[in-house]
């Protein structure tokens, strides 16, 4: 092997490598939820799974420039609650939250998921998709 070919496999594989996707949104959704008690509002419930290919530690999470403090964070494989503080190894996962204005069901949104990974800030945009209404009653 000459030496263009090796420096030319050695910039392959570097450029590969620093191309690798940390951070994935695999689908995000919403849909209003009706309480099955009576007199309980209607609200809008948020799921957004997602996948890392490296250890993280959620940042923050934004729904359009509005950010969401409290949400619940999944993991997808056990689907046990987990505590977003911690770091958390790679693997798939699930956040949901919910808000309580129902009047802007219909209108486009955005989900923005801020990580730490390899003390880099990364972030994930994701277009939320409006599924079926969840009836309890």
């Amino acid at each position: 092997m000459n030496f263009k070919n090796c420096i030319f496999l050695i910039f392959s594989i570097a450029l590969v490598g620093c191309n690798q996707k940390t951070l994935t949104i695999n689908s995000s959704v919403k849909r209003i939820v009706y309480p099955g008690v009576v007199g309980l509002s209607p609200s809008v419930e948020y799921k957004i799974s997602f996948e890392s290919s490296s250890d993280f530690k959620i940042d923050a999470l934004k729904l359009n420039t509005n950010e969401i403090k409290e949400f619940s964070l999944y993991d997808e494989s056990t689907r046990k609650s987990i505590i977003s503080a911690n770091l958390l190894k790679s693997g798939k996962y699930a956040i949901s939250f919910k808000v309580k204005n129902i009047r802007d069901i219909k209108k486009p949104e955005e989900a923005t998921i801020f990580i730490l990974s390899n003390n880099k800030t990364i972030k994930k945009k994701g277009k939320i998709k409006t599924i079926e209404p969840l009836r309890l009653r």
